[in-house]
């Protein structure tokens, strides 16, 4: 349906892990992500590495996830062309250390629009009692 509309296929390959589903895809079916180009890759990483090996692919996008033990690669994970996500308690800021800020509850279409931004999620639930500097007050 989206080739017939002339649109791409947006797939998120990992939930809950950080697998290199590209590089198995690859390895072990044979299957070259950049041969459609009607298929659009995304996921969130922790791991910087990835986002380093992947800034140049025009069919995956990784929006690295800001954690309380890697703040210190956020600059760096921008610098590849990386969105960035982090956790916020209250209202969001224009601005995270100098980087613009975007509503990434909005939808996860924000991390395919913008390059080298903070999508800003909202602390839900338990988070909003997070003490362990995940969660940014």
């Amino acid at each position: 349906k989206a080739s017939k509309n002339n649109k791409q296929t947006l797939i998120r390959l990992n939930g809950t892990s950080d697998l290199d589903f590209i590089f198995l895809l690859k390895k072990y079916a044979n299957f070259d992500i950049s041969n459609y180009n009607n298929l659009h890759f995304y996921d969130y990483t922790k791991i910087l590495g990835k986002v380093k090996k992947y800034s140049n692919n025009k069919n995956y996008t990784l929006t690295f996830s800001r954690a309380e033990d890697n703040e210190s690669e956020i600059f760096d994970a921008v610098k590849y062309g990386a969105n960035v996500s982090a956790v916020f308690n209250g209202e969001l800021p224009k601005f995270y250390k100098g980087i613009p800020v975007v509503d990434g509850d909005k939808t996860d279409n924000e991390m395919l629009k913008f390059k080298g931004f903070i999508l800003g999620l909202k602390a839900k639930g338990k988070a909003r009692n997070d003490a362990s500097g995940f969660v940014i007050a």
